[in-house]
C-alpha cells in the first residue's frame, strides 16, 4: 500500500513541477510579447509592432497606415494598408470571419487614401469591399454614396475600353 502512495505522490510532484515550468514559460512569453509588441503599440511605434515576431501584425500595420495617412505620406500609407490586408487574408483574398471588422477598417482607410489621392474609382472599390466585410460600416456607406453622387459614372461597372475581351479592343479584325 505504501508503494502505491509513494508512486502517486512522486507522480503528483512531477506534474506540479511540469505545471510550474509551464507557468514560468507562459509568463516569460507574456513579458516578451509586452516588450516587443504591446509596448511599441502603446508608444504608437506601429512599425516596430508590425515587425514583431508576436502579436497581430495586420492591426499594427493598420495603425502604421493610419499614422502615415495623417502625416500626408499617401503612397506609403497605401502600400502599408495593402500589405496589411494581404497579411489579414494570408494572401488568399478571403478574410476570416472573426477578422472582418479590421478588414473593413483597412479597406475604409484605403478608400480614404485613394480619395485624397484623387483615385476615385479605387476609392469606390475600397468602400464597397469595406461594406462587403462589414455592412454596418456607416463611414464607408457615407463616403461611397457621396462619391457616387459626385461622380455618377464612376460608380457603375463599366468595361475597360483597353480590354480586348470586351469587344472594344483595337485588335478587331474585319472591314
Amino acid at each position: 500500500m505504501k508503494t502505491k502512495k509513494s508512486i502517486f505522490r512522486a507522480l503528483l510532484g512531477g506534474l506540479a513541477t511540469v505545471a510550474m515550468y509551464a507557468c514560468i514559460v507562459a509568463a516569460l512569453f507574456g513579458l516578451f510579447r509586452l516588450w516587443v509588441y504591446n509596448q511599441p503599440l502603446r508608444d504608437e511605434n506601429y512599425r516596430a509592432a508590425a515587425e514583431s515576431p508576436v502579436g497581430d501584425r495586420a492591426t499594427a500595420m493598420y495603425g502604421l497606415g493610419l499614422q502615415l495617412y495623417q502625416q500626408g505620406n499617401l503612397p506609403y500609407a497605401k502600400q502599408v494598408l495593402t500589405d496589411a490586408f494581404n497579411e489579414l487574408t494570408a494572401q488568399t483574398g478571403i478574410v476570416p470571419e472573426n477578422r472582418r471588422r479590421i478588414g473593413s477598417d483597412i479597406q475604409h482607410l484605403l478608400g480614404v487614401v485613394n480619395e485624397h489621392d484623387k483615385q476615385f474609382r479605387l476609392a469606390i472599390a475600397a468602400y464597397e469591399e469595406s461594406l462587403k466585410l462589414e455592412p454596418d460600416n456607416y463611414a464607408s456607406k457615407y463616403n461611397l454614396e457621396r462619391l457616387k453622387q459626385q461622380y455618377p459614372d464612376l460608380g457603375k461597372n463599366q468595361p475597360d475600353p483597353r480590354d480586348p475581351s470586351n469587344g472594344n479592343g483595337s485588335n478587331k479584325k474585319g472591314i
